[in-house]
């Protein structure tokens, strides 16, 4: 039997139906965009180490939230209007979860910002300049947030600047303009990494939950459960499988997906 009008970019499980029922009659497969197949043959015997940062893919409005940062940049002045910027880092692509960036240079800056910049892209066309940001953080040398005051090139943004630092993935930082916020650390202090996170749907690894991940081979195994630390959770999981992310503490989106080249891959 053929199947012609199979979706690209999709994981497939071929079943019969007997009794009522389905029952698996073969090994998953995925299907890729250029019609190529990736045959998922669960190896238990052979397993890696995995770093996993979410349990289901972008929605459409994530993927505009992305989107909207990239060109965005983090500075770094020892003077409160930034003449004198320096560059942290630039984002320079999409991320679909909590990203941690090595800072440009090794000077010390009292002053600390994240400027929006125009974008443009398929999910946003034209010009775009709004941005809806979970999380910013500069971290020091112990790769801990630095603490500061707030600082906004707007006064009025302060009311709202701070939800950027607070640690609170449930709580944003909005603008349509292109404005900048920031932190006075009080004293010039050294940038070793930025972090930054979207606003999102939640599906992010959050740490103190607790997390189950499974494998399929025929039926759903458990590789066990274990509380998040981080912003990801590591299991050591078969090669070449499909996996299931559950979060037992809350939430119910969920979505299987396989590793590639260390990297979750979704179906669409």
């Amino acid at each position: 039997m053929a199947f012609n009008q199979m979706g690209l970019g999709c994981l497939y499980l071929p079943m019969y139906y007997l009794g009522g029922q389905y029952y698996p009659a073969g090994k998953p497969v995925y299907l890729n965009k250029d019609s190529s197949i990736i045959y998922l043959d669960s190896n238990s015997n052979e397993r890696e180490i995995t770093k996993i940062f979410r349990k289901t893919r972008l929605n459409y409005w994530e993927h505009v939230f992305v989107e909207a940062m990239v060109g965005d940049v983090f500075e770094g002045s020892n003077s409160l209007d930034f003449t004198d910027a320096h560059n942290l880092y630039t984002i320079d692509s999409w991320g679909d979860h909590f990203e941690i960036k090595p800072s440009n240079t090794e000077k010390k800056f009292r002053y600390v910002r994240y400027r929006i910049l125009p974008s443009t892209g398929q999910w946003t066309p034209g010009v775009d300049k709004s941005l809806r940001l979970a999380e910013i953080a500069f971290l020091g040398k112990d790769d801990k947030p630095l603490k500061g005051n707030p600082i906004a090139s707007k006064k009025e943004l302060l009311n709202t600047a701070h939800l950027a630092f607070d640690n609170d993935i449930r709580t944003n930082f909005a603008s349509d303009t292109l404005v900048w916020i920031g932190l006075d650390l009080g004293k010039p202090r050294a940038i070793k990494n930025v972090k930054y996170l979207f606003q999102n749907s939640f599906n992010t690894i959050e740490p103190g939950d607790t997390y189950e991940l499974l494998y399929w081979d025929n039926v759903w195994k458990s590789l066990g459960s274990q509380v998040a630390k981080y912003d990801y959770v590591e299991f050591k999981v078969p090669k070449n499988t499909v996996l299931w992310l559950r979060n037992l503490t809350k939430g119910k989106e969920e979505l299987p997906f396989f590793i590639k080249n260390g990297k979750q891959v979704w179906s669409e």
